[in-house]
């Protein structure tokens, strides 16, 4: 019994202490927002990607640069890597990165293009490497002219394995 009194004691000091606290202060600056108010919260920005494009990304780089990255299916079974900048709320022209028919394309992994704190793009992707299911290697590249140009893959890993 003495412990429902308890109880009971705790759970009305709590509900004081909470009936005493202050409202937050009004905000200095407060708009209504109407369906017909001039005020736009969010605008749209048409993607750079075509349609048949998938696995959209978007990062903000060391120097708050937004880039998006896109895969873009081609003809021939063939799939070819985009980026593009945000520039002036608009996206800049996009540019590839690069294309081939080998790629490895699913919806947990996939390309993507970022800016280094050098200013350089860094990108990578996911190429077979044979006809298994699970065998395909990393290619990375790099460009340092912000994306006209880029290097040679390279593979970061030297096991020669034809595994993931």
């Amino acid at each position: 019994m003495k412990k429902y009194f308890y109880l009971a004691v705790v759970l009305l000091l709590t509900q004081i202490l909470l009936s005493c606290r202050q409202d937050p202060p009004n905000p200095i600056n407060t708009t209504t927002i109407t369906p017909n108010s001039s005020i736009s919260l969010v605008t749209e920005i048409k993607s750079p990607a075509k349609e048949n494009s998938q696995s959209p990304e978007l990062t903000k780089s060391f120097d708050s640069k937004i880039l998006i990255n896109w895969v873009q299916k081609l003809e021939n079974k063939e799939h070819a890597l985009y980026f593009a900048t945000l520039e002036n709320n608009s996206w800049s022209q996009a540019n590839l990165v690069a294309k081939s028919n080998n790629w490895f394309i699913n919806w947990a992994d996939f390309p993507s293009v970022i800016k280094l704190p050098d200013g350089s793009l860094a990108a990578h992707w996911l190429a077979k490497s044979d006809p298994s299911t699970f065998a395909y290697d990393i290619n990375i590249t790099r460009s340092f002219d912000d994306g006209k140009t880029w290097s040679n893959p390279i593979l970061p890993h030297t096991d020669g394995t034809k595994t993931e």
